[in-house]
């Protein structure tokens, strides 16, 4: 199936199927609101647009498949707590590192 072999993609070559994922997807979002603001104003379909939109993309895939592993290993909910348990009258338990890994990953 379709899923299957895009599961597939992705592990054997994860930056490349982000990346053209991220691009299509951005090419074709830009495309239906071309679309709209093409009925509204008989505007012609501007393919520079579409294209820095799936450059732009590209990129910022590029840089979450470098940036996010650095992110979750950094983002254990360390820092937080240490920073937490310094607080006097908060008292931080081993069972809320999850808490605490959560809450750094979305800091």
């Amino acid at each position: 199936s379709a899923l299957r072999a895009y599961e597939g993609s992705l592990v054997k070559n994860p930056l490349r199927t982000k990346v053209m994922t991220g691009a299509s997807l951005a090419a074709f979002g830009d495309y239906l609101a071309q679309l709209k603001d093409m009925r509204e104003t008989n505007k012609e379909y501007n393919v520079p647009r579409a294209l820095s939109f799936a450059a732009f993309d590209s990129c910022y895939r590029m840089f979450q498949h470098a940036a996010i592993p650095f992110i979750v290993m950094m983002g254990q909910g360390h820092v937080i707590r240490k920073l937490l348990s310094s607080v006097p009258l908060v008292t931080m338990k081993e069972s809320s590192l999850a808490f605490t890994a959560a809450l750094e990953r979305t800091l």
